[in-house]
This record gives C-alpha cells, structure tokens and sequence, in this order.
C-alpha cells in the first residue's frame, strides 16, 4: 500500500540526510533547502498531473516523499539545538518538534474536507478531486521552501 511505501523510507531517512548534512555539503541550511526542493518537485505530480501516474510511479514517488518530506526534521533539530544556549536546547528542540505533528494534525481534515467538496462517484474520488486536495501539499512545500531560504547556517566550519 502507499503508506507503506512513506514507511519504507524511514529508517534510511535519518542517516541518509545526516551523512548529506556532514560529509557532503557540510552545511544543515543546504540539506534543508534541497530537501525542501526535492519535496516541492515530488507535489507537483500530485497537484498537477495525478492521473498520468502509474501504480510504479506513484510507489516511487511516495518513497521519495518518505525520504524527503520530513527530512528536513532530522537536520532541523540540530539547528535548532546549535541555535540557542545549551541551557535552552531542549525547548528549542522540543518547539522544532511541534510542527511536524502540528502538520500532521491539520492537514489531513483540511484534504478531507477539500475531497469531501468534490463529486464521489460510485468507485471513489476522481483524479480530478485528488488533484485539488494534493494541491494543498504543493502550497505547503512551496511555503517550506520559503522558509528554508531564510533558515541560519549553524553548522561551523572547520578547516580539514
């Protein structure tokens, strides 16, 4: 199922996008902004062209999305514990921590709601309807790409 194929991805996510972060760019704002690039391109399939997808397609694209989509997290939270004092480090994590969940929370009922506005027929939403609901995601990792732009380099540079 297509859940499974975001679920795949997660145990590869974290030292995939660490090893990105310290051995190959050498920066924390560069992973988050490609990543953030990579999930915007991933949308627009969704948003724009969903009935041209295949079943492949789609599992393909779904695992990407696993990797990508949340893997500005494993980044961020570093940043945001190099940002502040030490003293504070678990605040600021723990704040970083709040929006993917606070994503989670509002997005679904607000795709249900944009889906359930759409005509249903017999064997379900048409790609149409998807589209219109995906188009959501797409605003959304637009508007994180944004911010990614703005986001404070914190990893330090060392002269090796």
């Amino acid at each position: 199922n297509i859940v499974g194929r975001l679920a795949l991805a997660t145990p590869l996510r974290s030292p995939f996008i660490s090893w990105l972060s310290e051995k190959v760019f050498r920066s924390r704002k560069k992973v988050i902004v490609l990543a953030s690039v990579i999930t915007l391109c991933l949308t627009i399939p969704l948003a724009f062209f969903p009935d041209a997808m295949n079943k492949p397609a789609l599992y393909l694209l779904c695992f990407l999305l696993g990797m990508f989509n949340s893997a500005v997290v494993v980044v961020a939270f570093t940043s945001a514990k190099e940002l502040f004092p030490l003293e504070i480090a678990g605040t600021s994590v723990g704040l970083a921590n709040l929006f993917p969940f606070l994503g989670g929370a509002v997005a679904p009922p607000i795709l249900g709601a944009i889906l359930e506005a759409q005509v249903k027929t017999a064997t379900g939403y048409s790609a149409e309807a998807y589209s219109k609901a995906f188009l959501l995601y797409f605003i959304f990792a637009l508007l994180a790409l944004g911010a990614a732009c703005f986001i404070t380099e914190t990893m330090k540079k060392t002269s090796d």
